[in-house]
């Protein structure tokens, strides 16, 4: 019985190929980047004055059908940041597989109309996320960073926290999935004004610091699956020494978890700083509105007595030069909020990356979540000496 169902599923499959070939015309092709040859993924492909169409897969390839009456019809391409392009369908049928070669739109786009700008906008941030791995340190790394927390209630100072971090990413940028599971920290030395007894007292914000590497992390303007939802405006180009710099302002109609990172998000607006020789991101600044927040981060549900409440909050990321690889240079965070009494906090927290070590790398097993350590006071003198040194 088997072997006559796949007889027969054989047969119509071949069948149905049989009709294929009389009454359609295949087309295969690839579609790339007529500068760089880079393959182009996603781009929409279709007949003129019908609704016969496909996109290109994640290697830029496609397969379209052409019935036979379209055969003297017009072929289209599309793609963000790319001029359309069209064809006659009959140009397409002498060769098994065409080349399309697609050309970008200027990156000189301050002078031309808002629709165009829009797509070279997205462009730009998606060639951006494309080239993270090309760009940035893509590899097993330490960060020593210096680690800061203060916290004012009712404007009045509460709780105050320096330490010193090692951080050890597995394997470096190049991916976002990864980002949680890969880099792990432990604390090496803290000074505080307070005493750790209670378990939120000795927790600390590293992981929420540490997922504000927008670089590193999934859930944000870099994510190129969500793209398309933002809407982007060129609000400056800045000079460097070597390059320019876009400044590209995005919001989010609609802040959900998986384009925020945050729960309870009800606005998500931000700046971008892109050069443009190299599609490095310098800076980011992101401003949140949330209903809420725990203090274990902003994806986390909090339990209704520990959570902030009306947050707002902003948070900027810098990025560095590193043997001609980029890789983190600080995170500040500033979260102003209401707790159940209805007090106003005000949370400000940052890290700022001391040294890199990409060479002799310490592997950290776990993330230190708790920290309730002795403070060495003749460290601190000489972290503070060299850090006044360094400014």
């Amino acid at each position: 019985m088997i072997r006559k169902l796949i007889i027969g599923t054989f047969f119509c499959f071949l069948t149905s190929l049989s009709v294929i070939g009389q009454n359609h015309q295949m087309i295969m092709g690839k579609i790339v980047d007529s500068g760089t040859g880079e393959q182009l993924v996603f781009v929409n492909i279709g007949i003129q004055g019908t609704m016969i169409g496909v996109a290109s897969n994640y290697r830029g390839e496609f397969v379209l059908n052409v019935p036979m009456e379209y055969i003297g019809n017009q072929i289209y391409f599309s793609a963000i940041g790319y001029r359309n392009f069209t064809a006659p369908v009959s140009q397409f049928l002498n060769d098994r597989v065409n080349t399309v070669y697609m050309d970008p739109l200027s990156y000189g786009i301050e002078d031309i109309d808002i629709s165009a700008q829009s797509k070279v906008l997205y462009r730009i941030i998606r060639d951006a996320s494309g080239k993270v791995k090309e760009n940035y340190l893509n590899k097993p790394h330490n960060y020593l960073v210096l680690y800061e927390s203060e916290l004012t209630i009712n404007q009045k100072p509460n709780e105050k926290r320096s330490a010193t971090v090692l951080t050890y990413d597995e394997k470096g940028y190049g991916q976002t999935h990864d980002a949680y599971s890969s880099r792990n920290y432990r604390l090496i030395n803290v000074q505080r004004n307070f005493d750790v007894v209670k378990l939120e007292e000795g927790t600390t914000y590293l992981d929420e610091l540490l997922n504000l590497d927008i670089v590193r992390s999934p859930q944000n303007i870099l994510d190129q699956v969500f793209l398309n939802e933002f809407d982007l405006e060129l609000i400056g180009r800045e000079k460097t020494e070597n390059d320019s710099v876009y400044v590209i302002a995005y919001k989010l109609a609609k802040p959900e978890l998986s384009r925020t990172g945050d729960l309870y998000a009800t606005s998500y607006q931000g700046k971008i700083y892109i050069t443009y020789n190299n599609n490095i991101v310098l800076k980011n600044e992101t401003h949140i509105k949330s209903e809420r927040n725990s203090l274990l981060g902003r994806s986390i549900a909090p339990p209704p007595e520990k959570a902030m409440l009306d947050v707002d909050y902003a948070y900027c990321t810098t990025y560095k030069n590193y043997k001609g690889k980029y890789c983190l240079e600080s995170v500040t965070l500033t979260k102003n909020f209401f707790d159940k009494e209805g007090n106003i906090n005000q949370l400000k927290t940052d890290i700022k990356v001391i040294s890199v070590n990409d060479t002799k790398v310490e592997p950290v097993n776990k993330r230190q979540y708790y920290e309730e350590l002795v403070s060495d006071h003749d460290f601190w003198i000489e972290v503070n000496r060299l850090m006044a040194g360094s400014d």
